[in-house]
């Protein structure tokens, strides 16, 4: 299912599975993407997650369908309004999912709301990243030149299939078209994620933490170093792989955050 949430920019793309209206009973898992994707990363994993959660995926403001914000906010801010999006829908109480960008805005809505956040799932702690920060702070790129001859669209087309050394085409499609779409804007929430530290957000933390670190992915040391510093947090080696774990293993990425958030399946099955 698809819809839209209400927030300070306007409204809010989301994807969900599992989710019934007036049932209460199921526990809520709230998904924030990697940028500059959006919610699609997330579709493989969704119907699996839906098996057990009410499971919606966001698209960041600005990204995917959602409505941007008058221009590149700050971490703190994105969270804000994720948090209005989530109570727009009635969700008062929910588990946080984020990879990369989703993982700050995840962090910053636990900082901001720890009584609404039941659990945190993250992959990838982009603003552990000092040298890539301080690179972006001393020159922030701007939007994506467009070229007569439509190089841009190649350029994207091979900044996808090299990244990891990407061999699905399907993924590669879909992030090339994701920042394509959006060029303008692309960096909005990548500059938010330069600005902000999430450390202290980490070691504010009061809910259950797991950390899904995938072996090849760009931030595999920051989380590393993110599960040290939450109290208490639990870490989880995910290996072979280069990153987008929601689309490359959709069932290994359901079974870890379903059986964090809602306890152990009791009929696992085949995954």
């Amino acid at each position: 299912m698809r819809g839209y949430a209400s927030c300070r920019w306007g409204q809010v793309h989301y994807r969900s599975a599992g989710a019934i209206r007036g049932d209460a009973s199921r526990t809520a898992a709230l998904l924030f993407h990697e940028s500059p994707q959006s919610s699609a990363i997330f579709e493989r994993a969704l119907p699996l997650l839906g098996e057990r959660l009410a499971a919606y995926a966001f698209d960041t403001p600005g990204y995917g369908y959602s409505d941007p914000p008058p221009g590149p906010r700050s971490v703190p801010e994105y969270a804000a309004a994720m948090l209005e999006a989530a109570s727009s829908l009635g969700l008062d109480r929910f588990a946080a999912v984020g990879v990369h960008t989703g993982t700050g805005i995840a962090l910053q809505m636990a900082a901001q709301a720890p009584e609404r956040v039941s659990h945190l799932v993250i992959s990838g702690t982009p603003g552990a990243m000092r040298e890539w920060r301080a690179g972006w702070l001393a020159d922030p790129p701007g939007p994506i030149p467009l070229a007569d001859d439509g190089a841009h669209l190649r350029n994207q087309w091979l900044t996808a299939t090299g990244r990891g050394g990407t061999a699905d085409l399907a993924l590669a499609t879909l992030m090339t078209t994701s920042v394509l779409r959006i060029h303008e804007r692309w960096g909005w929430a990548l500059d938010g994620v330069a600005r902000h530290d999430p450390e202290p957000d980490l070691r504010a933390l009061s809910c259950p933490v797991l950390v899904l670190g995938v072996e090849f992915d760009t931030l595999i040391e920051e989380d590393r170093e993110a599960a040290l510093a939450a109290p208490g947090a639990r870490f989880e080696l995910v290996e072979g792989l280069p990153g987008q774990l929601p689309w490359r293993a959709p069932h290994r990425f359901a079974r870890a955050v379903s059986d964090f958030v809602a306890g152990p399946d009791p009929d696992p099955g085949v995954a």
